[in-house]
């Protein structure tokens, strides 16, 4: 089953499989009380993004507060998957145990960062915050556009 989220000021919907939650969930619940993350790969339709699947890295540093990925094998998924299912990189997801799903001074930076870089080429990526405390889970879902990071609503 699809879950769709909304942006109503730039009327963009973000679309995703529950299946593919659940899995994010269950990653997050594996490393927790640690953060963990990874990268959303996907396309777009008109006014969607559509996320397909997610890359999680095979090496990171991490905390209770701090996720820092390789992006080595992140590299080589994403060609491998551009080239044998014409999807591309679209965001960041990352979870925050024992706290909320709004998003931190480093994840604007970081997700500005990505936006600025001229090799990931991509103006308005996505990012998921996965707030999570050994039994419930808060996700919120982000666009970067015009120096912002816009929230979505689930619809």
């Amino acid at each position: 089953m699809n879950i769709k989220y909304y942006n109503k000021k730039l009327n963009l919907y973000i679309i995703i499989n529950s299946d593919l939650l659940n899995s994010i969930k269950s990653n997050v619940k594996d490393y927790y009380p640690k953060e963990v993350g990874g990268v959303f790969v996907g396309y777009y339709n008109k006014n969607e993004a559509i996320i397909t699947n997610f890359i999680i890295p095979n090496k990171i540093e991490n905390s209770f507060c701090f996720f820092k990925r390789n992006v080595d094998n992140i590299n080589k998924e994403l060609k491998k998957i551009f080239i044998e299912e014409n999807n591309i990189y679209i965001g960041e997801w990352h979870s925050h145990p024992n706290g909320d799903n709004m998003y931190s001074n480093i994840d604007f930076n970081t997700i500005k960062k990505i936006a600025n870089d001229e090799d990931v080429k991509i103006e308005n990526p996505l990012l998921l915050i996965v707030g999570f405390n050994n039994s419930d889970y808060f996700l919120r879902f982000y666009v970067y556009k015009n120096e912002e990071l816009l929230e979505y609503e689930q619809v």
